[in-house]
């Protein structure tokens, strides 16, 4: 998959301040719209917004609201799948 560079480059290129706002906005949005939530164990503490996959520009369907141990074992799981491990499912 291509990334248009333009558009990758023109949001690097807006300031820090205004990258947080449009982040922390989304943020909120995606928690609204799955029901404040971990979409995995069902817990509402400690709830991160995880991403699927990072493409430009992004789209919601690329994130996943994960409280902080159920994000903690996703990231496990990516490090070990890009180490070469196979991963066991529980």
């Amino acid at each position: 998959m291509k990334i248009d560079r333009k558009v990758f480059w023109g949001f690097m290129m807006v300031s820090r301040a205004v990258r947080y706002s449009i982040c922390k906005a989304m943020r909120e949005l995606l928690l609204e719209s799955r029901g404040h939530h971990c979409e995995e164990c069902g817990s509402e503490f400690h709830l991160d917004v995880h991403h699927k996959r990072y493409r430009v520009p992004c789209r919601m369907s690329d994130f996943i609201v994960l409280c902080e141990t159920c994000h903690n074992n996703q990231d496990h799981k990516r490090i070990m799948e890009v180490k070469g491990h196979h991963v066991k499912e529980e």
